[in-house]
């Protein structure tokens, strides 16, 4: 099934909801912005914030703030930032993520000046972790290292080794894998 097939399924499933009788709640607002933006059906996305029947929450405008992202829209990511800010303005993620879509867009003068903002107001961001299960032990990571970080790579680089033997990945993955941990892995 096509994206879009699954944008008219979900818009199907919400308009059906609405059409038996039950009220919808903001969460159900989210998805449908949500399922919307991914596709990049951001003026839809938009239009259907405006015509809900609840005020938009931060989740909200967060939703469609990566989406705008995800498909380079500047202007609404901008204006989607600045109605989530005003719900949560000291949310760091926020800033963040108005960085990203700056950053990705190459607009570098407006990602230093949130940068600015972001030390002037003290926000900060706490790490990602991820976890991987080697030799059944968990150990987690995050891209500053941690102290299996080598191993982690190892058996990342292992997996896609294997995987493009399998022709699952393009060859322009340019990954070694030199580590004893592999031969165990596979």
């Amino acid at each position: 099934m096509s994206p879009w097939g699954l944008v008219e399924q979900g818009g199907f499933y919400f308009n059906s909801m609405v059409e038996f009788g039950f009220e919808p709640e903001v969460e159900h607002y989210s998805c449908i912005v949500d399922l919307l933006g991914r596709a990049g059906e951001i003026e839809e996305s938009r239009e259907f914030i405006k015509k809900m029947h609840v005020d938009p929450n931060a989740i909200i405008w967060g939703s469609l703030l990566s989406s705008c992202r995800l498909h380079g829209n500047v202007w609404v990511g901008i204006e989607a930032a600045e109605n989530r800010l005003v719900l949560e303005p000291e949310c760091a993620s926020t800033h963040l993520q108005l960085v990203n879509l700056y950053a990705s867009v190459g607009f570098w003068d407006q990602v230093a000046r949130v940068r600015r903002l972001m030390r002037d107001k003290g926000l900060k961001t706490d790490p990602g972790y991820s976890w991987i299960e080697i030799r059944n032990e968990v150990c987690w990571f995050r891209a500053e290292g941690s102290s299996n970080s080598k191993e982690i790579t190892g058996v990342v680089d292992c997996l896609v080794d294997h995987m493009r033997s399998l022709g699952c990945l393009a060859e322009t993955y340019q990954l070694e894998c030199g580590y004893d941990l592999c031969t165990d892995m596979l």
